[in-house]
C-alpha cells in the first residue's frame, strides 16, 4: 500500500497557529534586544520663566528648546510615550539685560531627563530684556471704506462701542501708541443703519496685549435733501465805516438729512466779506465770501454768488 505524499504547503497549512506564535516570540525577542541598545534623539523640552513681580519681556524669547539625547530605546521610548509635555524653569534677575548660556540650559534639561543624557542642545544662549509692566487705555481708530446709495448719508457721527482699548506690556513699548487701529472695514451702498464687528489689529509683538480684540460699529444712515431760500446776511470786516458791499445778503443751499431739515435756519450760517489785504483804490471791487460758521449736520454748502461789490459812499 503506497503512503500519500505530504507536500511543504500541507505541512504548513496544519501548523500555522505553532508558525505564527514562533514568529510572535521572535519579533517580541527582537523588539526586547533592540531597545536595549543606546541610541540618540532629539527630544522638544518646554521653557517656563520665572519673571520678577512688575516686570515683563520687551520681546518674546524661546518657549521651547530642542535637545539631543543620548539613552538605551527604552529610556528614550519612556519619554516619547509615558508623560505629559516636559518644561524647565528658568529664573531670571530683575535686571533689564540679562543672558542664560547654554550650559545653564542644558543642565536645566538634564536634571529633567535624569535617565539618558543630554549630549547637546540647538541654541547657544538665551538673551533676555526686560521692563517695567504697565497698563494704559488708548482710544480704538476705525479703519474704514463706506459708501452709500444714492441720496443717503450718515445720521451722526459713527461711534465704537468700546471706543477704547486697554493695552498691557512693557511701558516703553505701550508708550509709541497713542491710538489703535481697527481692521480695515468695508461696506459699500449703504441705505439704512448697520451695527458691524469689527477686529482689532493684532499687536506685532506678542508680549504687548490689547483688550478687547474687537469692537462694534454703530453706523446710522438717512435720507438727505437740499434745503434752498435760506437768506445770510453778509458781515463786512476789515473795513472804513465808508465802505459798502452789494448785495448785503445772498441766499444759501445746503445739503442736510431729513431727521433735521427743520432744524436749519439762516441764523446758523456766517458769511464774511474781509477786506484787509484788498486794495480799496483797485479797479477791481470785488471781495470773495467766505463762510465761517455752519452747523456741523450740513454739508454742500453752495452760495448764490461768490463774491460782493462794494463802494464808497460819501456822507
Amino acid at each position: 500500500m503506497t503512503t500519500p505524499r505530504t507536500s511543504l504547503r500541507d505541512i504548513l497549512a496544519d501548523d500555522r497557529p505553532i508558525f505564527l506564535v514562533c514568529l510572535g516570540i521572535a519579533l517580541i525577542f527582537w523588539v526586547f534586544l533592540k531597545l536595549s541598545l543606546s541610541f540618540r534623539s532629539q527630544i522638544e523640552i518646554g521653557v517656563e520663566y520665572l519673571l520678577p513681580e512688575g516686570r515683563i519681556f520687551t520681546s518674546t524669547p524661546p518657549h521651547k528648546v530642542t535637545a539631543t539625547v543620548e539613552g538605551t530605546g527604552w529610556k528614550l521610548l519612556a519619554h516619547f510615550t509615558g508623560r505629559d509635555e516636559m518644561d524647565i524653569q528658568l529664573g531670571l534677575a530683575n535686571n533689564a539685560s540679562q543672558t542664560i548660556n547654554g550650559s545653564q540650559i542644558k543642565a536645566k534639561i538634564q536634571q529633567l531627563l535624569d535617565d539618558v543624557t543630554v549630549m547637546d542642545i540647538e541654541m547657544d544662549y538665551i538673551q533676555i530684556d526686560l521692563d517695567e509692566a504697565s497698563q494704559s487705555k488708548v482710544p480704538i481708530q476705525l479703519e474704514q471704506q463706506i459708501s452709500f446709495r444714492e441720496g443717503f448719508q450718515l445720521r451722526a457721527p459713527i461711534r465704537l462701542s468700546p471706543d477704547s482699548v486697554l493695552l498691557t506690556g512693557p511701558a516703553s513699548l505701550i508708550a509709541r501708541h497713542g491710538f489703535w487701529p481697527t481692521l480695515p472695514l468695508q461696506l459699500d451702498d449703504l441705505s439704512s443703519n448697520v451695527q458691524p464687528y469689527v477686529d482689532l489689529l493684532p499687536p506685532e509683538d506678542p508680549v504687548l496685549q490689547i483688550q478687547p480684540v474687537q469692537c462694534q460699529v454703530l453706523i446710522q444712515v438717512e435720507q438727505f435733501t437740499e434745503k434752498s431760500g435760506l437768506f445770510v446776511p453778509i458781515t463786512v470786516r476789515n473795513a472804513p465805516d465808508s465802505i459798502k458791499i452789494f448785495p448785503e445778503k445772498i441766499e444759501l443751499r445746503c445739503v442736510v438729512g431729513l431727521s433735521r431739515f427743520k432744524d436749519v435756519s439762516s441764523r446758523q450760517f456766517e458769511l464774511v466779506a474781509d477786506l484787509k489785504n484788498i486794495s480799496l483804490n483797485s479797479a477791481n471791487n470785488t471781495v470773495p465770501i467766505q463762510l465761517t460758521r455752519s452747523p456741523d449736520f450740513v454739508s454742500r454748502v453752495r452760495f448764490s454768488r461768490q463774491s460782493v461789490e462794494f463802494f464808497f459812499v460819501k456822507e
